[in-house]
């Protein structure tokens, strides 16, 4: 609220109030407590390649991070994500696709200094996984991420991680 106050006869008394709404943070403001993962990110050993590349859309309202994964030299696996702000539950969202006719989404929530994010996808042949993805942002700018809580249609799968991923 706006209070315009004058001085009369020595003393302060109240000439006007005004209320307004105040401004909500938009999607893209929401979206600046990710803005870490911007910039292109690689993840490496002696078998494999974990390529990210993200940036903000055009607008700003969202993220899209797209991934490719190489085993000895040969594509894999290729795959988008947008990331998300949604107002009604105040949290961030996730949906993947990959080239294989898998897709999923997730759900974002900070805890600490870390990012959580519980996902279910369905794979091309129709199974259906989920797992509790861990992303921690570190000093150096890189990160760790793990995977845990894994599953295959019920069926419990190893923990994957932690893997430092790095900024290139």
């Amino acid at each position: 609220y706006v209070a315009v106050h004058v001085k009369q006869e020595g003393e302060w008394k109240l000439d006007s109030l005004r209320e307004a709404d105040a401004p909500q943070p938009t999607a893209g403001d929401q979206l600046q407590q990710l803005s870490w993962l911007l910039g292109q990110w690689t993840d490496q050993d002696e078998e494999s390649t974990v390529e990210t590349t993200c940036e903000f859309t055009k607008n700003g309202n969202f993220l899209t991070r797209s991934f490719r994964v190489s085993l000895q030299g040969e594509v894999g696996l290729e795959g988008t994500q947008v990331i998300g702000w949604d107002p009604v539950k105040e949290t961030f969202r996730s949906w993947v696709f990959d080239s294989e006719g898998g897709f999923g989404e997730g759900i974002w929530s900070r805890q600490d200094d870390r990012w959580v994010v519980r996902t279910k996808q369905t794979l091309a042949d129709g199974s259906r996984t989920s797992a509790i993805n861990i992303l921690q942002p570190q000093a150096d700018g890189s990160y760790i991420w793990q995977s845990t809580g894994r599953d295959v249609d019920g069926h419990p799968q190893p923990n994957l991680g932690p893997v430092t991923i790095v900024r290139q």
